[in-house]
Protein backbone atom coordinates (compact mmCIF):
# COMPACT_ATOMS: atom_id res chain seq x y z
CA UNK A 1 0.00 0.00 0.00
CA UNK A 2 1.43 3.15 -1.14
CA UNK A 3 2.10 5.62 1.70
CA UNK A 4 -0.57 8.56 0.18
CA UNK A 5 -3.20 5.65 0.38
CA UNK A 6 -2.75 4.59 4.32
CA UNK A 7 -2.46 8.32 4.84
CA UNK A 8 -5.90 8.64 2.78
CA UNK A 9 -7.20 5.74 5.30
CA UNK A 10 -5.72 7.05 8.70
CA UNK A 11 -7.42 10.70 8.06
CA UNK A 12 -10.81 8.99 6.66
CA UNK A 13 -10.75 7.00 9.94
CA UNK A 14 -10.39 10.02 11.86
CA UNK A 15 -13.45 11.84 10.40
CA UNK A 16 -15.70 8.57 10.50
CA UNK A 17 -14.86 9.01 14.74
CA UNK A 18 -15.49 12.92 14.53
CA UNK A 19 -18.78 12.24 12.20
CA UNK A 20 -19.96 9.24 14.54
CA UNK A 21 -19.51 11.40 17.65
CA UNK A 22 -21.10 14.33 16.26
CA UNK A 23 -24.23 12.45 14.74
CA UNK A 24 -24.50 10.89 18.17
CA UNK A 25 -24.71 14.44 19.76
CA UNK A 26 -27.32 15.20 17.12
CA UNK A 27 -29.26 12.21 18.03
CA UNK A 28 -29.33 12.78 21.63
CA UNK A 29 -30.33 16.27 21.23
CA UNK A 30 -32.89 15.56 18.27
CA UNK A 31 -35.04 12.89 20.77
CA UNK A 32 -34.86 15.76 24.09
CA UNK A 33 -32.91 12.79 25.56
CA UNK A 34 -29.95 14.69 26.01
CA UNK A 35 -30.73 16.44 29.72
CA UNK A 36 -30.49 13.39 30.88
CA UNK A 37 -26.96 13.17 30.57
CA UNK A 38 -25.62 16.86 31.17
CA UNK A 39 -26.78 19.78 33.03
CA UNK A 40 -29.44 22.03 31.17
CA UNK A 41 -27.42 25.07 30.82
CA UNK A 42 -24.50 23.23 28.95
CA UNK A 43 -26.81 21.96 26.10
CA UNK A 44 -26.50 24.74 23.99
CA UNK A 45 -22.40 24.42 24.15
CA UNK A 46 -23.03 20.74 23.45
CA UNK A 47 -25.27 21.33 20.35
CA UNK A 48 -22.24 24.01 19.09
CA UNK A 49 -19.43 21.54 20.15
CA UNK A 50 -21.81 18.81 17.45
CA UNK A 51 -21.50 21.34 15.33
CA UNK A 52 -17.81 21.48 15.46
CA UNK A 53 -17.10 18.41 15.32
CA UNK A 54 -19.19 17.49 11.95
CA UNK A 55 -17.10 20.39 10.72
CA UNK A 56 -14.15 19.05 11.75
CA UNK A 57 -14.99 15.60 10.26
CA UNK A 58 -15.92 16.93 7.23
CA UNK A 59 -12.66 18.76 6.66
CA UNK A 60 -10.75 15.95 7.94
CA UNK A 61 -12.50 14.11 4.79
CA UNK A 62 -11.17 16.60 2.53
CA UNK A 63 -7.61 16.22 3.73
CA UNK A 64 -8.19 12.53 2.86
CA UNK A 65 -9.62 12.83 -0.44
CA UNK A 66 -6.83 15.02 -1.55
CA UNK A 67 -4.27 12.57 0.50
CA UNK A 68 -5.93 9.76 -1.78
CA UNK A 69 -5.58 11.64 -4.66
CA UNK A 70 -1.61 12.08 -4.02
CA UNK A 71 -1.97 15.93 -3.36
CA UNK A 72 -0.60 15.69 0.64
CA UNK A 73 0.53 18.98 1.66
CA UNK A 74 1.79 17.86 4.52
CA UNK A 75 3.72 15.04 2.90
CA UNK A 76 5.51 17.69 0.50
CA UNK A 77 7.43 19.53 3.15
CA UNK A 78 10.18 17.14 3.08
CA UNK A 79 10.41 17.04 7.00
CA UNK A 80 9.49 13.64 7.10
CA UNK A 81 7.47 13.97 10.44
CA UNK A 82 3.59 14.15 9.03
CA UNK A 83 3.54 10.53 7.83
CA UNK A 84 0.11 8.45 10.43
CA UNK A 85 1.67 7.23 13.23
CA UNK A 86 2.19 2.96 13.05
CA UNK A 87 1.43 0.96 15.79
CA UNK A 88 -1.37 0.18 18.46
CA UNK A 89 -1.23 3.82 19.83
CA UNK A 90 -3.49 5.43 17.40
CA UNK A 91 -6.20 2.41 17.30
CA UNK A 92 -6.21 2.94 20.97
CA UNK A 93 -6.97 6.53 20.66
CA UNK A 94 -9.36 6.30 17.85
CA UNK A 95 -11.26 3.26 20.68
CA UNK A 96 -11.45 5.81 23.78
CA UNK A 97 -13.34 8.19 21.64
CA UNK A 98 -15.55 5.42 20.47
CA UNK A 99 -16.15 4.00 23.67
CA UNK A 100 -18.94 6.73 24.90
CA UNK A 101 -20.63 5.71 21.64
CA UNK A 102 -20.82 2.50 21.65
CA UNK A 103 -21.79 2.67 25.03
CA UNK A 104 -24.81 5.29 24.37
CA UNK A 105 -26.10 2.47 21.96
CA UNK A 106 -27.39 0.35 24.69
CA UNK A 107 -30.78 0.71 26.11
CA UNK A 108 -30.58 2.76 29.36
CA UNK A 109 -31.32 0.11 32.26
CA UNK A 110 -34.31 1.20 34.59
CA UNK A 111 -33.43 2.43 38.30
CA UNK A 112 -34.13 -0.06 40.84
CA UNK A 113 -35.54 1.19 44.10
CA UNK A 114 -32.60 0.42 45.93
CA UNK A 115 -30.45 2.51 43.61
CA UNK A 116 -33.10 4.89 43.30
CA UNK A 117 -32.42 5.49 47.21
CA UNK A 118 -28.66 5.57 46.96
CA UNK A 119 -29.17 8.25 44.65
CA UNK A 120 -31.72 10.14 46.95
CA UNK A 121 -34.54 9.41 44.66
CA UNK A 122 -38.00 9.04 46.80
CA UNK A 123 -40.35 6.84 45.08
CA UNK A 124 -43.87 6.72 46.09
CA UNK A 125 -46.38 4.78 44.45
CA UNK A 126 -50.17 6.02 44.63
CA UNK A 127 -51.25 3.39 47.10
CA UNK A 128 -47.04 3.32 49.28
CA UNK A 129 -47.66 4.63 52.75
CA UNK A 130 -45.57 7.79 53.02
CA UNK A 131 -43.04 7.65 55.99
CA UNK A 132 -43.53 10.10 58.69
CA UNK A 133 -41.06 12.99 57.44
CA UNK A 134 -43.11 13.17 53.80
CA UNK A 135 -45.79 15.39 54.35
CA UNK A 136 -48.76 14.51 51.64
CA UNK A 137 -49.56 17.15 49.44
CA UNK A 138 -52.69 19.36 49.44
CA UNK A 139 -54.29 20.78 47.41
CA UNK A 140 -54.42 24.41 49.43
CA UNK A 141 -50.65 24.07 49.43
CA UNK A 142 -50.55 23.77 45.94
CA UNK A 143 -52.72 26.32 44.75
CA UNK A 144 -50.79 28.98 46.51
CA UNK A 145 -48.60 31.21 44.50
CA UNK A 146 -46.26 31.47 47.03
CA UNK A 147 -45.92 27.91 47.75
Amino acid sequence: MTPSALAAIHHAAKSAVLAVLSLSLTQLARTGSLGRYIEPQLELGVKLSALALFALAVFRLWIAVRAWQGDDAEADCGCGAHGPAAGPRPLAACLVFLLPVALGLLPPAPLGSADAARAGIHLHGAGAERPASVPAPSAARSLDPDY
